[in-house]
């Protein structure tokens, strides 16, 4: 697949390097004592303010930059008219393409400028899919990276993760936590406010690119939490130890290696009629000239009892499969034409007719062995990884709570601010007070509610 941006996939062409590692990993150093981990909503915090940063740029110098930059595209169009350039100059394609270039030179000179480059990225980009894109892509190209895996997040967002066949299990998961990361960063406002949390990952075919039936138990990692959720390597990366996962997924046909990955939809589709091939041998021969086909003592008297031997002679010419299998005997006397020799060749016809659509019928028939049906191998089902999300009970309080605590803050501090600083009566500011917080808690709640029905909603539909 190749890279969402101009600039990455004219680096790579030109076999420049492309460094990569997991996003959301940054750790600030506040104090000696305090680290502070830039998860993924640190992110997301940091592109929703940039984009908002962008737009307070524009109104605070009044648009007159873009002003200027609607003018220049104007008269750049207008010259394409003339025949003068292409009409792309200062384009917002061209300008983001030139930006990356000059960060790719500047930034992929080592793993530390790699990381800001991804980070910067990230903050910047157009679209989450387009980086999604480019960092998938950067991983595959990496010189570790000779398996994939496919996982999906609550039967969507589809990802398809690069990853080594000499990693442990420790580098894998925290693979798998990054990208995981990501589907959720391009997930909305829900996932953003963690009403659902990882329940546990369950390993499940790939049936036309979309979840099918689960297979086998979830993955062990471990119990978290006190709702027993089997996500604790998962959460936490660094505290498992060994390959057992690793082999797992790849006994399982999870991990797969992409080169081989055609190869098996080829040999899945030639094993769908193994037969096909050897049904009709002679279909590409033209059955008009058997059929055509006359004897050649047509022009010789035929008698009474000789009806029925042309008639049979002239069915085998019209069928040639049934003939083909038939072998002359050398020394076999010919037919005569007397009618007492041949009084008993029509049913002798018969009887080697039959006997050559037996033959031909149990040389098409499968093998009823089960050892020969499986002489054939067939390619395994790919398939893939689920994480299964549900309601996380900490997060859905906070926020449930949240409308109900915020009306009580307004209907007490109201008439506390409206008494001394504009010196309002009191009983009515508490009845204000009291109204704009039952207002809040009511908004608040309808809500919440909303957000249930859309996420039982969801659950009916997967």
């Amino acid at each position: 697949m190749p890279f969402a941006s101009a600039a990455l996939q004219r680096r790579h062409n030109n076999n420049g390097r492309i460094d990569v590692s997991e996003v959301f990993q940054l750790r600030l150093q506040l104090l000696p004592w305090i680290t502070l981990k830039a998860g993924w909503r640190f992110w997301v915090l940091n592109r929703v303010g940039a984009t908002l940063g962008k737009f307070w740029l524009i109104f605070a110098t009044y648009g007159i930059p873009i002003v200027i930059w609607l003018a220049i595209r104007g008269c750049a169009k207008v010259l394409k008219l003339m025949g003068i350039g292409d009409g792309t100059f200062l384009s917002s394609s061209v300008i983001r393409e030139t930006i990356m270039r000059v960060a790719l030179w500047f930034f992929m000179r080592s793993k530390a400028g790699a990381d800001i480059f991804w980070y910067n990225y990230f903050i910047h980009a157009q679209s989450l899919d387009a980086f999604l894109v480019d960092y998938c892509e950067a991983w595959s190209i990496q010189a570790t990276s000779d398996r994939e895996l496919t996982m999906f997040v609550d039967n969507d967002h589809r990802l398809v993760i690069p990853c080594s066949s000499g990693a442990d299990d420790k580098q894998l998961l925290k693979q798998l936590r990054c990208f995981y990361e990501l589907a959720l960063a391009r997930g909305g406002i829900t996932m953003f406010l963690g009403l659902r949390a990882s329940k546990n990952i369950e390993i499940v075919k790939i049936e036309n690119d979309a979840v099918g039936d689960r297979v086998g138990l979830p993955l062990d990692l471990g119990r978290y939490g006190p709702y027993n959720r089997q996500i604790h390597y998962f959460r936490n990366p660094s505290a498992i130890t060994g390959d057992t996962l690793l082999r797992r997924l790849i006994t399982e046909h999870v991990i797969i290696d992409p080169n081989q990955q055609q190869a098996n939809i080829n040999q899945q589709q030639a094993n769908v009629n193994p037969q096909q091939a050897t049904q009709n041998p002679q279909a590409s021969q033209n059955p008009q000239a058997n059929q055509n086909q006359q004897p050649a003592n047509s022009n010789i008297p035929v008698t009474p009892n000789q009806l029925p031997v042309n008639i049979n002679q002239q069915q085998a010419n019209a069928n040639p499969q049934a003939t083909t299998t038939t072998q002359v005997n050398p020394q076999q006397p010919p037919v005569s034409l007397n009618p007492q020799v041949n009084a008993n060749q029509p049913s002798a016809n018969t009887n080697q007719q039959q006997a050559n659509v037996n033959l031909q019928s149990n040389a098409t028939q499968p093998p009823s062995n089960p050892a020969q049906q499986q002489a054939t191998s067939v390619p395994p089902q790919r398939r893939a990884l689920n994480v299964i999300r549900t309601w996380n009970p900490q997060s859905a309080t906070v926020i449930v709570l949240f409308p109900f605590v915020l009306g009580t803050i307004i209907s007490i501090v109201w008439p506390i601010v409206a008494t001394r600083r504009y010196d309002a009566d009191v009983q009515d500011s508490v009845q204000t007070g009291f109204a704009v917080g039952s207002y809040v808690v009511t908004a608040g709640a309808l809500l919440v509610a909303l957000v249930a029905f859309l996420d039982t909603k969801s659950n009916v539909k997967d």
